[in-house]
Parts: C-alpha cells; structure tokens; sequence
C-alpha cells in the first residue's frame, strides 16, 4: 500500500500544471451595417491561430512568437491554447483567422497555472459592404480627359492590436472594383479592380481621349469580396465639354513634366516619408496625400504615415493651363522595426561645400557626402530638384541662397541636411559692392530649447529662433559633431543607439556672417529596448494551483480590430498572487521531494517493524 502511493506521487507530481489553458471555441457572426455584431450559433471549423508576444501595448511590436508557428483546429470548432506561466513582456497578440472570413483578435495577458474561462471567438462577414469615394482632380488637355478617384476600403480595421503579421497580411484586404465612363458622342468605359488594406484609401487614374461633344462622366464603386455578404454600389456623375484643338491652335502650348522622387514604389521599414516632388514648366504644382487632398506643394515635406498600403498624387499646371499628372504606391510596414533596424546600416548625409559663410564668387563647388545612400539630390532656393553624383559647380544669385541636400536609402528612409549662405553683390566687372546696413554683432540666442518626442532610435527638439532681422539660420551640433545648419526651428535627430545620451547644441548666424558662439545646450537619452525579462507576480488571468483565490478576467469593451463591432475582450490586470509563479512553482516541487522522502523512511521503517516481528 505505502509503495503504490509512493509511485503515485513520483508518477503525477512532475506533471503539475505549469502553465494556462484556455478553451477557444470559434463561431460565426455578422457585422450589420450599423457596426454591431449579429452573434450566431454556428460553429466554424478549419481556423487557424497565430500568436505573437507583445513588445509594446497594442502589440505594434513583437518581441516573439506562441505555439512555434501557426495553430491549426482541423475538423475541430474549438482550440485549447496554452500560455506560459510568467508573463512575457506586455502580452500576448492572438489572431484567429480563416480564408474568406474578418479575422478576430484577442490582446490576452493570462498567466499563473490552471484553467482559464472558456471564450468564443468570432470569425465574421459584413452584410453590406460599400466603398465612399470622391472625384478629387479633373483636367481637359488637348481632348484627353483625366479623372482621379480617391476610394475607401470597403472593410474597416479598428480594435485592441495594431499589427498586420506578414504572414496573414491576404486576410485584411477587400477587393474593390471602381469603373469609370463616358457617355455621349463617344462611349468608353474602364475597370479597375484592386485589393485594398482595411480602412485605406487609394486612388485611381482614369484617363479617356474623346472627340469633341458633350459628355455625362460617371463613376462607380462595387465590393467584389467573399467577406462581404452582399455589395452596395456607390455613383456619382457630372458633365464635361470637349471642345476642338483647333480653338486654341493659335496659342503655344507649355507641356509641363513632373517627377515624385520620394517616396518610391516600394516598402518602407518607417512612418517618417519624405515627401518630394520635381517638376519644369510649371507655375503650379498641387498634391494629394493620405493626410491633405489638392494641397500647394512649394517644398519637400515629412509625411507620419501607420502601417498599410498609401499613395501620392501630384499634378503640375503650365502658364497655358496644360497639366501633368504623376501617381505612386507605395507602403509602410514597421512590424519588428527595432529588430530590423539593428541590421541597416543608418544613412548619413552632410554638405561639404559650400558652408555658413559669406562668398564673393556667384559659382561655388556643391560638394556632399553620403554613406549608405542610394540616390542623391539637391534643390538652391527651394527650386527644382538636382540628381547628385559628384561634386559639381554651381552659379548662385546675389545675397541669401539656401542649399538643400536630400537621400534615400533602399530600405526607404530618407534625411536631409541644409545649409545657409551669402552671396556679396557683385558687379558687372566682377568686383564686390559696398555693402549697408551689415553689423559685426552677431544675433541673439535660441530659446526655449526642448525635446518634443523621444524613442528608442531618435530624438526630436524644438525652439525658438530670435527676433533679429538679419538672422539666417542655426548651427546644430550633436554630442560634439556639427549635424546640420538650417533656419528651421526643429531638428529630428535619427539613428541613434538605445539607452544612449545625447547632447544637441546649437548656436546662431546671421546673414553676415556673424556668428553666435554662445551655444544652448539640452541633454536627453533615448529609450530602452523593451525588456523581455518576464515581471515578477505573473499577471494574473487563470486559477492558480497554489492561490487561496482565483482570478477571473475582467471583461472591458473593445473593438474587434477587423469586424468593425464591439467586443469583449479579455484582459486581467491584477496578478493572482503576490509572489511569483515561478517561486510558487519550485515551493510545490519541494515539497513533493519532502513527502517523497518521508515516504521512502516511513517504508524502511515499517519494513525494519516486520523484521524485528519475524525475528521474535
């Protein structure tokens, strides 16, 4: 009897729980037009299940994956998922996931030992998919007709996560078909079908060459995709004029070009885009962006984009009212970044010549240096942008010029630098003018010297420059080295290293060339990479096998990331005991070692009594 209890303990006690299971069971749902959720019934099976360990809160960060690869239920309509003991860094990112379904997330933080509640999940279609869209540009140039649509995605993307896994990336698109015609003296019509991000908006380009006549222009747009129930078309239509060339054929006609230098057609590993845009012949360019529609594009912008699928249109007008239109694609996918940004080399831009000074030649040697750049230019004056390879000469105008330098790397980044310089007047034989109104005294300070936004690679600074009319711009240095010089009252300093210290200093210059060697200095230090160390307590979520009390999920309303509905969703933010589960985890294999061994003396002992009784 004590040996088969002794076998028992050695047999169960080193399979004691060491971690939460929880039941998923997966059914089917119906997002209404309105954005609730008809909750069904029916069960689902063939899910699929793909987890991540959480970097940051919404997990826009992983820092690891669950399960070594994606979980398959097969013929089941329900999983048992299990999570580790010890909470890994912020959480767990869970996406349930079937072809021609919206995904469901769960942003789950279970740990400790037992069993969790049982929960439902829901894989949903919509009942009504539609797509808003709006005719953004229409120009007539030479009985060519351009139409430029801007359409919404027919399924919304909103709830706890804020990640797209590549591997699943398929499953958050909707296909979109927009068809554009023409009706009247000439009929045409152009389909173009295209897969869209959740919640994005793309443009798209039709362009029809017509006879003269009046026209009716009509365009539409229809959902063609199985997670929509049933598609809504959108339409709109206006009327247009087609007149003759021959009304206008004694006019010269100025064709302008334009060029998007960034971004390009590719996928950027960051949401900071430079926005660049290169064009002749025109006295006016606009531009359409995810953040501005139609704006007055003067000079090279930053654009702060999120994760998905984007675009940029522009369009350059001539004197004579001709148009040239440019389109690109391109996307942002900053999943991994801090893993990913430890292997790119960081890009580096910095202006040789000419410097912060006062010349009195017009022609000057435009000299930069880069490293790991793929291409290069520069623009005088906010002017027409210039491809640079090597250093070249360059004819400025009299008095202030500014020179602007710019670089891409092929991973998508981009930075520039710029500088500000004079240029004495010079006359027709060459020779330097008297110059007025110029001063030995040197401008006044910044103020105001802050830092605005800090993360783990970068650190942004803003201020404010001084009053004084003859200012020209700012020296920046960084931790002793000389960054940038411009007359912009912030500076982004990019590509620096976790946990690191940094020192901006910054001094003034005027348009004389007076300089202000009082610098200003600010101190910062970048964020630390997210530890994945697990935290002590655990965070609580399942019934713990040592706890005097179980925990239970705290439901809080959410929305379901890609159902475009309110959902429950689990998240437990008191821990199950106050001491960790680990340590709770070794007290029990302790103790079962004590039981062990006075069972192992207890059965000696008795065995030693029977002796001494037969020897009797």
């Amino acid at each position: 009897m004590h040996k088969s209890i002794f076998l028992l303990l050695l047999i169960c006690i080193p399979l004691a729980s060491a971690a939460v299971t929880q039941n998923n069971t997966i059914l089917y749902g119906i997002t209404e037009t309105d954005g609730t959720l008809n909750i069904t019934s029916q069960v689902i099976s063939n899910t699929s299940i793909l987890g991540f360990v959480c970097a940051t809160s919404n997990c826009s960060i992983t820092s690891g994956t669950l399960w070594s690869g994606i979980v398959q239920s097969g013929a089941n309509t329900s999983v048992i998922l299990e999570y580790p003991t010890v909470l890994q860094d912020q959480g767990y990112g869970i996406f349930f996931f079937k072809e021609n379904f919206i995904p469901y997330e769960v942003k789950a933080t279970w740990s400790g030992e037992g069993q969790s509640p049982a929960a439902s999940r829901f894989l949903t279609q919509k009942r009504l998919c539609s797509s808003n869209f709006s005719i953004i540009n229409q120009t007539i140039t030479n009985q060519t007709l351009n139409l430029l649509v801007q359409a919404d995605s027919p399924i919304a993307h909103a709830g706890p996560l804020s990640l797209i896994p590549a591997q699943i990336a398929s499953q958050y698109t909707s296909t979109l078909n927009v068809t554009s015609r023409t009706i009247g003296p000439q009929n045409q019509t152009l389909l173009q079908v295209s897969t869209l991000p959740f919640s994005s908006t793309t443009l798209f380009s039709f362009t029809f060459n017509l006879i003269p006549g009046n026209y009716t222009v009509e365009v539409e747009t229809t959902p063609s995709d199985q997670k929509c129930l049933a598609a809504s078309t959108q339409s709109t239509s206006r009327s247009i004029s087609i007149t003759s060339n021959a009304a206008s054929s004694n006019q010269t006609s100025i064709i302008p070009s334009i060029t998007i230098i960034s971004p390009q057609n590719i996928t950027y590993t960051t949401g900071n885009i430079l926005v660049n845009i290169s064009a002749m012949n025109a006295t006016s360019i606009r531009v359409t962006t995810p953040s501005a529609v139609n704006a007055t594009y003067t000079a090279p912008f930053f654009l702060n984009l999120g994760n998905g699928s984007h675009s940029i249109f522009a369009e350059a007008t001539s004197s004579t009212g001709n148009t040239t239109q440019a389109l690109v694609f391109f996307s942002v996918n900053t999943t991994n970044i801090s893993q990913v940004n430890q292997s790119i080399p960081s890009l580096q831009l910095s202006i040789i010549s000419p410097e912060n000074s006062t010349y009195t030649n017009n022609t000057l040697l435009v000299n930069i240096s880069t490293a790991n750049a793929a291409s290069v230019w520069f623009s005088v004056n906010t002017g027409i942008n210039q491809t640079y390879s090597t250093p070249l000469f360059v004819t400025f105008q009299n008095g202030s010029n500014i020179l602007t330098a710019y670089a891409n790397s092929t991973q998508g980044s981009a930075i520039q630098q710029q500088v500000v310089f004079s240029i004495a007047s010079v006359n027709q034989a060459g020779n330097q003018t008297n110059q007025t109104n110029q001063t030995n005294t040197p401008p006044a300070a910044i103020t105001n010297l802050t830092a605005i936004a800090i993360g783990q690679n970068f650190i942004t600074w803003n201020w404010t420059n001084p009053a004084d009319p003859d200012f020209a711009f700012v020296i920046i240095s960084l931790n002793g080295v000389n960054v940038a010089n411009t007359s912009s009252n912030q500076y982004n300093a990019t590509g620096l290293i976790q946990n690191t210290q940094y020192t901006i200093s910054i001094r003034t210059q005027d348009t004389a060339g007076n300089r202000n060697n009082s610098a200003v200095n600010n101190t910062q230090i970048t964020l630390s990479v997210p530890s994945t160390t697990p935290p002590g307590g655990g965070g609580g979520g399942g019934s713990s096998g040592t706890s005097t009390s179980q925990a239970r999920p705290a439901l809080i309303t959410q929305q379901n990331k890609t159902g475009e509905q309110t959902l429950p969703i689990e998240y437990n933010p008191a821990p199950v005991q106050e001491i960790p589960e680990d340590n709770n985890y070794l007290m029990l294999m302790l103790l079962a070692s004590l039981i062990m061994l006075l069972l192992v003396i207890g059965t000696f002992a008795l065995k030693a009594r029977k002796t001494r009784k037969i020897k009797r």
